[in-house]
């Protein structure tokens, strides 16, 4: 993502917006130092609050980050 660093605290589900090659996408991370990386692809035709239920425990173990599809959740579609 080409937006500034998120420095939310491990275990927040707290959505932001970024701009991607033309589009406004919206995703969440939680970072988490030293830890395995995750990303989290929404599932048909969800959004990233498909996992807002278990990002609190997986954040505790990963880092992770969940991203809105172009033309799902509130990001903008092509």
């Amino acid at each position: 993502m080409t937006d500034k660093a998120t420095s939310m605290q491990t275990g927040t589900f707290q959505p932001e917006f970024t701009l991607y090659e033309g589009l406004r996408v919206r995703y969440v991370s939680s970072p988490r130092p030293s830890a395995e990386s995750v990303m989290l692809l929404s599932p048909w035709p969800e959004s990233i609050y498909a996992f807002i239920r278990m990002w609190p425990q997986l954040s505790e173990q990963f880092s992770l980050a969940a991203v809105d599809l172009p033309g799902f959740g509130q990001s903008d579609g092509r």
